[in-house]
């Protein structure tokens, strides 16, 4: 699940890429798709849509992701939880009472 996320984020963001770059700016050095003119009012509005919405799927992405992985359990955490389930576990008891060991071990003295 979190692959498949991964790889549509890395599309969006090349995708986000290349139509800003497509657009034509003030110096109109980057414009990939345009063949080197202006394009016309709709194509470039049609970009700034693009990229408008490009931009909003980058943002939610970047949130969605973060926070899938935050709520996600780090290997220290699981060590911890481990350790602290191997310390509840009760350890064998002993054969004797301890208060039968004491007595017994003064008797032989």
């Amino acid at each position: 699940m979190y692959g498949v996320l991964v790889g549509l984020f890395i599309v969006v963001c090349v995708l986000l890429i290349l139509v800003v770059l497509a657009q034509s700016g003030r110096s109109s050095d980057l414009e990939l798709f345009s063949g080197g003119f202006r394009p016309g009012g709709g194509e470039s509005d049609l970009l700034t849509k693009i990229t408008t919405v490009l931009a909003i799927l980058f943002m939610v992405g970047s949130l969605g992701l973060a926070l899938y992985k935050s709520r996600e359990r780090t290997i220290v955490e699981k060590k911890v939880e481990e350790i602290q389930k191997m310390q509840r576990t009760p350890t064998m008891a002993p054969s004797q009472p301890l208060t039968n060991i004491k007595t017994q071990t003064q008797n032989q003295k």
